[in-house]
């Protein structure tokens, strides 16, 4: 059985020093059935010629081009609009991700909805931000501790009124770039 496809979308926005970086990361999962969508946010840097320069001789990768900004959430439908994955991972332009996180996400899904039923779900990844000074944040993913990971319309709840549940653990909130 092939495994499914997943669709990783690279959001980027004037991002010449840190596009290429993100780039190899995403392509070195070791997820066996990768496309890669690379939505230039109509950058004035160099940022579309170097993700060009990266992925010209990966089949699973392609950039699109914006001519007018469309801000992060119109870049995200744009990836969303034109993925072909039954799953779809979003990175920021500058992040790095170990080799496993999509195998690992992909396993979190699928054994959730066996065990559940449920169709739409939603796996928000781990993280560490690091800084230039050597600081260190932990970003611990939403649902990684507790019984009951958050679920259903409470969590539409938190999202948009900031509503908690009781015992549930909302780690370090829900990234797109962890999502």
């Amino acid at each position: 059985m092939t495994a499914p496809l997943v669709t990783i979308g690279i959001l980027c926005f004037n991002a010449e020093e840190t596009i290429g970086r993100a780039i190899d990361w995403c392509l070195a999962q070791n997820w066996p059935n990768l496309e890669l969508l690379i939505d230039d946010d109509a950058s004035s840097d160099r940022t579309a010629r170097i993700a060009e320069e990266r992925i010209v001789n990966d089949p699973r990768a392609r950039i699109i081009r914006q001519a007018q900004n469309k801000g992060a959430g119109g870049a995200r439908n744009t990836v969303l609009q034109q993925a072909n994955g039954e799953f779809v991972a979003f990175f920021d332009d500058d992040d790095e991700s170990l080799p496993d996180r999509i195998f690992e996400q992909v396993r979190s899904l699928t054994a959730y909805e066996r065990q559940t039923g449920q169709r739409l779900v939603a796996c928000y990844a781990s993280g560490v931000r690091r800084y230039p000074n050597g600081y260190v944040k932990p970003l611990p993913a939403i649902g990684g501790k507790g019984d009951e990971p958050p679920n259903g319309p409470r969590v539409a709840d938190w999202l948009l009124f900031y509503r908690l549940t009781p015992n549930w653990d909302y780690g370090s909130g829900v990234p797109a770039c962890a999502l």
